[in-house]
């Protein structure tokens, strides 16, 4: 499943905005969330921003049966517990406006160039500070790339570092020029076996690896991010031929972080009404110190 960058009139659509982070690039930055992935990943943490349209959230523990809802969406029952059918849902923010309670969510913000270069903005004392900036993520920010190339270009402007995660997985051509503005780019490489990464997020390799190449091209900064998963992408040999990926390609790699699997995102996909598309035993975990030591092999820093 592929999603074409979005161009959105300037305007993007943001699910997130976390400030204080400290893990997604250098010092202390505020990382977006933009909504729309190309990738299906069993293990999404964040499965609301998977799309490029809003969606909606239900905290069932918060409902008291109070009825407002019932009032402006008859499609939903309260015989004794607060029953939705998603498909006949026919206004989410009449719906979400009716709860007391905050039942109801809804995920997606439009913002315009200008609101979310001001809503940076606020942290830029903490940017000076620290030596950190913005970071853009997802979902995979490269879907709005149109939209991000101006934000990008007035934060730094305005002197602000800024930072892009981003698997890599549209054309080239999509997202080029956001790429040659952005100062670091974080890269998820999620696979080499090209079965068990078609198996696993629904998309093939192609322009994952043809993209690093064009970034050794322009000489860009990355961090490479592989997220662990046991049993599943954390063998040696799979790390191994990654590693021999980035040597071949000749890409500025100056560490690559090791990000053990976690099912903090679980409670997500309950509420989006989605099924969780991975199972995994509580006891299954990789061996971060062996995959290390593979990685420091090649030259690389390792981060875990």
């Amino acid at each position: 499943m592929r999603e074409v960058s979005m161009a959105m009139g300037k305007t993007g659509l943001i699910s997130n905005i976390q400030r204080y982070s400290l893990h997604d690039g250098p010092g202390i930055r505020t990382t977006v969330f933009m909504m729309g992935c190309p990738l299906r990943c069993a293990w999404c943490s964040n499965p609301e921003a998977l799309t490029t349209e809003r969606q909606l959230m239900i905290f069932e523990q918060k409902c008291t049966l109070c009825g407002e809802c019932v009032k402006v969406e008859p499609s939903i029952s309260l015989d004794g517990q607060l029953k939705v059918d998603r498909t006949k849902i026919q206004d989410i923010e009449a719906l979400a406006s009716s709860c007391p309670y905050d039942v109801f969510e809804i995920i997606g913000e439009k913002m315009s160039v200008d609101t979310l270069v001001k809503e940076c903005l606020k942290d830029e004392p903490f940017y000076r500070q620290s030596g950190g900036g913005v970071t853009f993520c997802g979902g995979d920010p490269i879907v709005q790339a149109d939209f991000l190339l101006d934000v990008t270009k007035k934060l730094r402007e305005k002197g602000i570092h800024v930072a892009l995660d981003t698997s890599g997985e549209l054309p080239w051509q999509q997202w080029k020029y956001l790429a040659n503005e952005v100062d670091l780019i974080l890269y998820d490489l999620k696979f080499f076996d090209q079965q068990r990464h078609l198996q696993y997020t629904q998309s093939d390799t192609k322009y994952i690896f043809e993209n690093l190449s064009h970034l050794a091209q322009l000489g860009k900064e990355l961090h490479v991010r592989m997220v662990l998963v046991p049993g599943i992408n954390d063998d040696l040999e799979d790390i191994q031929k990654r590693c021999e990926l980035l040597r071949s390609s000749q890409v500025h790699v100056t560490r690559i972080d090791l990000l053990p699997y976690h099912e903090l995102g679980k409670g997500k996909y309950a509420r989006l009404g989605l099924p969780y598309p991975i199972k995994m035993e509580i006891s299954c975990v990789s061996d971060i110190e062996a995959i290390a030591r593979q990685v420091e092999s090649y030259g690389f820093t390792v981060v875990r």
